[in-house]
């Protein structure tokens, strides 16, 4: 998908001047950062699956690592 990016940018471009419609420019608006250090981590579906599946292994890990605390006391 990142590799059809440029060449749709400008074909976007190209038809949003001819066109006069300015708002047809989505995949530059999409480049728009959103604020701030820490919101840049989640810009991505790439970065937000990465977010996910660190938090559900962590609480994989914790449940395991609660169950065999259990099962020792």
């Amino acid at each position: 998908m990142k590799l059809a990016e440029e060449p749709l940018k400008d074909i976007e471009l190209r038809l949003a001047d001819r066109t006069a419609i300015s708002s047809m420019k989505i995949l530059g608006a999409a480049d728009t950062k959103i604020g701030g250090p820490f919101w840049s981590m989640f810009e991505s579906f790439k970065q937000i699956f990465q977010v996910v599946f660190l938090l559900t292994g962590l609480v994989g890990v914790t449940i395991f690592f609660l169950s065999i605390r259990q099962l020792l006391c």
